[in-house]
């Protein structure tokens, strides 16, 4: 690897402030701890996101954030700050789009990350993404924001804010009427499967991926072969330099790490079945004298829902939501989860016995491999279950997962994401 630049400006579309705590920021935010070691990296982080959230201002030098609502376009934004390389997240999501289309257009080299699992992009049927549509409008308040007091963000004005922000941009890119036409009845069938859709629309001069099923995933879907590359998932380099921390600890006995997936936030559930089911397996768990402590999605869910839950129904329990996952998890015995969320896979390469609570009879629960994790399909087995999840606590089935789901757990993804990217700058300047 040849290190010809001394400096480089990345500008990375993002959906929350990058003082979140969001697993596609911490990504973005290890790969660039890791270019800094190469180039000076200068940020521009556009967000876009609803007016009543708020932005943290950054400490660092050389990071700018921007307000996309300051801006009709995705390309104003671009010919201001005239980026070396835009980086993306592979998601079909209107701005996240609009920057993307428009690298391409302005022919900004364009690196795309897909370091989200790979099973949330398999959507089962347009019958289901449209399901889960209906029900996120319908509810009408928008998750995955950082909430000034007292406001919350309505789905549908920031569903159309955005929307406009897509028109807008794509108007200035495609100057024919057919062409515009053509786009549109793409980007509509695309929709109907909700964010999670992939298409060579897509598809960067270099994209990042973290797991050899995704590099298929991306070959079949018709991204050029040599452009995919597989680091892994720089998420997960903390947790593996933690992980290698533990000392001994005396973790208390029958101790329950109980986190929700936000299912009814993402219109996948409804708020009444989460909840039903919620109280079903906590009075189940509190009868059978389980310690049990709730830790809730850190910005998804609303955590005045679950406080007012708790005290509804008279628990008496503690209630986490942007405390640290894995100075919790580490202090319990077992990790209790439902639906597709990152915190399984947490728990996976922390060695802790998890139960995977499939009530509902759901196709797929992401990382909940079978193999490793112990799947509770009625409240009655929910007790013999957790026994049954210890049993699971094996080396060998640790790495046999690893290697098929993350391709290394080795705390090196962010460095060689980070080598990708400078041989891929090198590539471009000679």
């Amino acid at each position: 690897m040849s290190v010809s630049m001394r400096e480089i400006s990345i500008l990375i579309p993002v959906s929350k402030p990058p003082s979140a705590e969001d697993q596609r920021i911490n990504s973005i935010k290890n790969i660039i701890s890791k270019l800094k070691f190469f180039v000076n990296v200068h940020v521009v982080w556009v967000v876009y996101f609803p007016s009543e959230s708020k932005i943290l201002s950054l400490d660092k030098q050389n990071d700018f954030i921007v307000d996309y609502s300051d801006y009709e376009n995705a390309l104003d934004i671009l010919d201001k700050f005239q980026p070396d390389v835009v980086l993306s997240n592979g998601m079909l999501e209107f701005v996240n789009l609009s920057f993307i289309l428009g690298a391409k257009f302005r022919k900004i080299p364009l690196i795309t990350t897909f370091f989200l699992p790979q099973y949330i992009y398999e959507q089962q049927s347009i019958i289901i993404g449209l399901k889960q549509q209906i029900r996120f409008v319908l509810r009408n308040k928008f998750p995955d924001v950082n909430l000034t007091i007292g406001s919350q963000p309505k789905a549908i004005p920031y569903f159309k804010q955005k929307y406009v922000f897509l028109k807008q941009t794509i108007k200035k890119i495609y100057t024919s009427k057919i062409d515009l036409l053509n786009f549109f009845i793409l980007f509509s069938k695309l929709r109907l499967y909700g964010v999670f859709k992939i298409h060579p629309i897509l598809s960067g001069d270099l994209n990042l991926c973290s797991s050899m099923d995704w590099k298929k995933y991306l070959e079949n879907a018709g991204f050029k072969k040599n452009s995919i590359k597989i680091t892994g998932n720089p998420f997960y380099d903390i947790l593996f330099q933690n992980v290698n921390l533990i000392k001994d600890l005396n973790v208390k006995k029958k101790s329950i790490l109980f986190c929700p997936s936000p299912m009814h936030e993402h219109g996948q559930w409804t708020k009444e079945k989460e909840f039903g089911l919620l109280k079903n397996v906590l009075e189940e768990l509190l009868k059978n004298k389980f310690h049990i402590t709730l830790k809730i999605h850190p910005s998804s869910s609303d955590y005045s829902e679950f406080h007012e839950f708790l005290i509804n129904n008279n628990f008496d329990i503690k209630l986490f939501q942007k405390e640290n996952l894995f100075d919790l998890l580490k202090n319990h015995e077992t990790l209790l989860t439902y639906g597709p969320g990152s915190v399984t896979l947490y728990g996976i390469l922390m060695k802790k016995p998890i139960v995977v609570l499939n009530f509902f009879k759901e196709n797929e629960f992401g990382h909940a491999d079978p193999s490793i994790t112990t799947y509770c399909t009625k409240i009655s087995d929910l007790i013999s279950k957790i026994n049954e999840s210890k049993l699971k606590i094996n080396d060998d089935l640790l790495h046999d997962y690893i290697e098929r789901n993350v391709f290394k757990f080795d705390g090196k993804c962010s460095e060689r994401a980070a080598i990708e990217i400078i041989d891929f700058l090198n590539s471009k300047n000679e």
